[in-house]
């Protein structure tokens, strides 16, 4: 079975519906009935591990009949002990299941484990585990958005103007850097100096399989709690379809998709997606109408050649997948408009600016180069009127390489 448009779209409208959640309560229940609606599963539980070891549903659907769940304890006890997905043949009260166990992480915990059974004699497919993977992920960002979203209110209370709350809700909104072997990363975010002026740009960078390592940068059109707010789910999304394909265009293509059936006004984003292999320097690239990141390489540092994609959010388009290979030592400069449209007495920043200010810090650490290029920017204009948001990459030798 291939993952088909059918399926996609239920991918699709399982992310728009979790985005509308604002409770954590109730993300249980609503996940549950969610992939009865939108999978025709016949068969899902939330089992929780107490702090006694035994396993409990948390939630199930159709209602659990007296304890016969409890055939699925010692496998979602392993699931939880090696954090993998697994797929067996269970005799369950009403008929044999085929079901999918997932682990749920929520506040760096792996409690909970998800089961998504189907009555069939068949197993089930690899395509639908990898979907059933992807909806795990959009479950876990709903669970992450909503913390983040928390804790920027609380942060906001702190202040006398509600203006404010844009910057807190955006710098609650980064997502800390992972460590990831062959690959040294630097990231600065400097918001700009008038709160309400605040917009939408973000950056991510996560693990996908072996030595892949996927980074996103990109930014929202408009300012505010809005603008700030976009960015969380446009990154999820980002994710959840990185688990079904590593294609940057694929994922790009789902996620303009996903924001035209937003019943909001359109809401315009630029974005760069690349997906890196640590181990041979091969990467892969879109360009979802972003600036151009800078290539240090051989022979000096340049704009990466590329075509541009349209703003995500804002026509049905395909995106096109691009390559190239990195060297131990070459590295990437991503960042956001908020440096090149910087002003100084109406005179932009600029691109022939980034590339010498990039060019004189490549020797630098990826962190100092990021810090650098921002130092740059506000020797230059004084004070900002966008968001400015640097993301140095530079390749290194894997241990034991």
């Amino acid at each position: 079975m291939g993952v088909g448009d059918d399926t996609l779209a239920a991918v699709l409208r399982t992310a728009q519906y979790l985005a509308l959640l604002r409770d954590d309560g109730d993300i249980w229940r609503e996940l549950g009935q969610v992939l009865v609606r939108f999978f025709s599963a016949d068969l899902v539980a939330l089992l929780e591990r107490r702090a006694d070891g035994t396993v409990a549903a948390r939630y199930a659907t159709p209602a659990k009949p007296g304890d016969g769940l409890a055939a699925l304890d010692q496998l979602v006890a392993q699931v939880l002990d090696s954090g993998f997905l697994a797929s067996e043949r269970v005799a369950l009260p009403g008929g044999e299941y085929a079901v999918a166990v997932l682990p749920l992480s929520a506040e760096d915990r792996t409690t909970t484990a998800l089961v998504v059974g189907h009555l069939t004699h068949e197993t089930l497919p690899q395509a639908l585990l990898d979907v059933y993977l992807a909806v795990a992920g959009l479950f876990e960002s709903t669970i992450a958005r909503l913390v983040s979203e928390r804790a920027a209110i609380e942060n906001a209370r702190r202040f006398e103007e509600q203006r404010r709350i844009a910057t807190a809700l955006q710098e609650n909104l980064v997502s800390p850097m992972p460590r990831v072997e062959g690959l040294a990363v630097g990231l600065v975010v400097q918001p700009a100096y008038a709160p309400e002026l605040v917009g939408g740009d973000f950056s991510d960078v996560f693990l996908l399989e072996g030595s892949l390592v996927a980074v996103v940068i990109g930014d929202v059109a408009g300012k505010g709690i809005r603008a700030a707010g976009l960015t969380e789910r446009v990154r999820s999304v980002v994710r959840a379809f990185a688990t079904i394909d590593s294609s940057p265009a694929f994922i790009l293509r789902k996620t303009n998709q996903l924001l035209l059936r937003r019943e909001t006004p359109r809401e315009f984003v630029t974005a760069f997606l690349l997906v890196l292999d640590t181990r041979t320097g091969r990467a892969t690239y879109s360009s979802a109408g972003h600036p151009p990141p800078v290539v240090c390489d051989a022979a000096g540092c340049h704009p990466l050649a590329m075509s541009f994609g349209v703003p995500l959010g804002s026509f049905d388009r395909d995106y096109v997948d691009a390559h190239m290979t990195l060297a131990p030592g070459h590295g990437l400069v991503l960042y956001t408009d908020g440096v090149i449209e910087a002003r100084r007495a109406g005179e932009l920043f600029g691109e022939d600016r980034l590339l010498a200010a990039v060019s004189s810090l490549r020797d630098d650490g990826p962190q100092e180069l990021a810090e650098g290029l921002r130092e740059a920017v506000i020797a230059f204009a004084g004070r900002l009127n966008d968001d400015l948001e640097v993301l140095a990459l530079r390749l290194t030798p894997h241990d034991g390489a």
